[in-house]
This record gives structure tokens, C-alpha cells and sequence, in this order.
């Protein structure tokens, strides 16, 4: 876990992980699409790193918040530099241990971050935890499995081996834990999965 918190506190400043690119930004936005947020949800982003996604979110949750999570204090640091809007909130947590009371989340999204959790199991059982009854989990790449998992392989180091699974095997590990899958989608383009509590 330390190396993969030095790894990341390490690249806080690199472009590629602070900023999209313009074809990314595209994919970003039509995904944010997809999460169904409304202006009063309370949003739990699971591993923000430097705070990218937080920015383009903070429009769709005016009037709610936003708890942008991340085990790196360089991420978060890179991420306060942004000066986000007032309703987003920078905590720095593990994933597996949220510090949020139960049933608080309307939405909790896991965007390019799900290999990379210390402890993927937990953090889902947590993220349950915190959802309403009603809410939603989505985890989702701007790739799909094989090309993450190439890119991650070719990066080596402390996330050499960092594994997305299959859309499908992350669908029966979220169905194990009691959330309702309804989306699994797997191709070169991009990974989505929704479920909700």
C-alpha cells in the first residue's frame, strides 16, 4: 500500500493524470451522462486523484455535495489547487474504510481507480455501507479491461500488477455483495458497470 500511495503522490503533478486530454474530456462528459446525478445528490467519488472528474461533476450537484476521496494527501493537494466549489468536500481516506456515517451516498463512482484499490472487496462491502437504499455504484474506464490491464503491465512498478477484471466477473462480485447489477458493458472503448443498493 505505501508503495502504491508513493507511486501516486509521486505522479500528483504529471499532466496525464491531472488533466484529460480533449478526447478524454469528451468521454468524461458523456459518461457523466450516464450517472444519473441530480442537483441534491450527496456524490462519494471513490479515488479522485487530482481532482479531474471532481471538476466536471460540481455542475450536475449544485445543491448537494460532493465527498471527493483519495489515500494520497499529494493527490488531494494537487486536487485543492483547483478551487473547487464550495460544496465539494476533500477527504483523504481508504476506500475500504469510508469515514461516512450509513446510508449518506446517493451516488458512488469509481472512475479509472477500481485496480488500483489495496483492498477491492472491502471497498465495495463500504461503499455499500454508505449507499441509500436506492442508490448507485458506477465503475467506469475510458478503456476496457485488456487495454488497462496492457497499460498498467507496460507502466510496471507498483501497479504493474494492478488488474481491472472482466466487466462480467466485477458483475458477480458486486451481485455477491448485495448490489443490483444493470449495466456491464466491456470494450476496447471504455468499461462501464452500474449497480445499485
Amino acid at each position: 500500500m505505501e508503495d502504491k500511495r508513493a507511486f501516486f503522490g509521486h505522479h500528483a503533478r504529471s499532466r496525464r493524470l491531472a488533466e484529460f486530454s480533449a478526447e478524454e474530456r469528451a468521454k468524461a462528459l458523456k459518461l457523466i451522462e450516464r450517472f444519473e446525478l441530480a442537483p441534491h445528490h450527496v456524490v462519494l467519488e471513490v479515488g479522485s486523484g487530482t481532482g479531474r472528474l471532481t471538476t466536471l461533476l460540481s455542475p450536475h450537484v449544485r445543491e448537494g455535495w460532493i465527498v471527493s476521496l483519495d489515500f494520497s494527501s499529494r493527490m488531494l493537494a494537487r486536487s485543492q489547487q483547483r478551487r473547487h466549489a464550495e460544496n465539494v468536500v476533500l477527504v483523504q481516506a481508504d476506500a475500504s474504510r469510508i469515514p461516512l456515517r450509513d446510508e449518506c451516498v446517493d451516488r458512488a463512482l469509481m472512475f479509472c481507480v477500481y485496480p488500483h484499490l489495496p483492498e477491492p472487496l472491502q471497498a465495495l462491502v463500504d461503499v455499500h455501507r454508505v449507499l441509500r437504499t436506492g442508490g448507485k455504484l458506477f465503475i467506469a474506464h475510458l478503456a476496457g479491461s485488456r487495454e488497462i490491464n496492457e497499460l498498467h503491465r507496460r507502466t510496471g512498478g507498483a501497479v504493474g500488477g494492478d488488474v481491472l477484471p472482466p466487466a462480467a466477473h466485477l458483475a458477480r462480485l458486486l451481485d455477491a455483495q448485495d448490489f443490483r447489477v444493470e449495466t456491464a458493458i466491456d470494450e476496447p472503448s471504455g468499461y462501464f458497470v452500474a449497480a445499485s443498493r
